[in-house]
């Protein structure tokens, strides 16, 4: 991944039951900052960046798709290592 960029991503997620939001009286809020690449492809963006320990992600990159109207799609991929008992 080429690194061109510093990003702060905000978050918060709300709790949902049946398409309406759950009122805990808390919400869950991250904010990381973190190196990454945005790129454009057309009329769509895609900011890509590696994850941290930071939210129990380490070693996955995410890349968010940012559409000409707004709308955002994030997607994680992983790769899974497996380890034999010694």
């Amino acid at each position: 991944m080429k690194e061109d960029f510093i990003i702060r991503i905000k978050s918060r997620t709300e709790q949902f039951d049946h398409m309406q939001p759950v009122r805990t009286g808390e919400d869950d809020r991250i904010e990381i900052m973190t190196y990454g690449s945005l790129v454009k492809k057309g009329d769509t963006y895609y900011i890509t960046y590696k994850e941290t320990q930071t939210i129990g992600f380490e070693g996955c990159t995410t890349t968010i798709k940012i559409a000409a109207d707004g709308s955002r799609t994030a997607a994680i991929s992983a790769t899974m290592k497996r380890r034999s008992a010694a």
